[in-house]
């Protein structure tokens, strides 16, 4: 049992450091209030966010993922903290490993909280980069994702798309569970040999009011 969970969190960990685009979730369209911070901290994605609520209806973040940094912002321009809140939001990203990728970050984010405690969350959001691969790093790994990233032309890793759908539950005062998925998609994969689709779990926890 321990070796699979085991072999389950590093083929998590692979995926996502594989990632040629952010793919740390929010899991939640309203702000966490002016002057409040939260953190997000991902087992899978493996992620660590710290978020802070710049105004009542703007929040600032940053996601620290295996491979990459992100600083984001997100306008509730529905914020209902208690009902159906809608935001956008959008970010920079920079990534520096075997895959090279930075770029912008733009997307759409819906929530809607059904009792204190208990909330869903989707979003879609997308993505350009200047991606950069090496062919002559030849990575040997345990998980068969060569061809969902490391591509002869950069051009095919150039552009992202992200969906994902979060299921949030208050565990204890101010700390959540958070359970779902997120998924990508590369429109410009035009090798019909390679795989332009990847999904990870998401399974973290959110802290409030610290």
């Amino acid at each position: 049992m321990i070796k699979q969970l085991l072999t389950l969190v590093l083929a998590v960990a692979f995926t996502t450091s594989c990632s040629l685009a952010p793919i740390t979730p929010r899991v939640d369209a309203a702000s966490v209030g002016k002057g409040v911070y939260k953190i997000e901290n991902n087992v899978s994605p493996s992620s660590f966010s710290v978020i802070y609520g710049a105004g009542e209806k703007f929040d600032v973040g940053l996601d620290l993922e295996l491979i990459m940094a992100t600083a984001w912002g997100r306008y509730s321009f529905l914020n209902n903290p208690n009902g159906f809140s809608l935001g956008v939001n959008g970010g920079v990203f920079v990534g520096d490993a075997d895959v090279k990728s930075n770029g912008y970050f733009s997307g759409l984010i819906a929530s809607n909280q059904w009792s204190p405690k208990f909330r869903t969350t989707a979003s879609v959001r997308y993505a350009e980069l200047d991606y950069q691969f090496s062919p002559e790093n030849n990575n040997s790994n345990w998980f068969s994702w060569d061809d969902a990233v490391f591509f002869d032309n950069a051009e095919e890793g150039s552009a992202n798309i992200q969906a994902d759908l979060t299921l949030s539950f208050l565990v204890k005062p101010y700390i959540e569970l958070a359970l779902g998925a997120v998924c990508q998609h590369l429109p410009r994969v035009k090798d019909s040999t390679r795989s332009s689709e990847g999904c990870v779990p998401t399974i973290g926890f959110s802290y409030y009011r610290l």
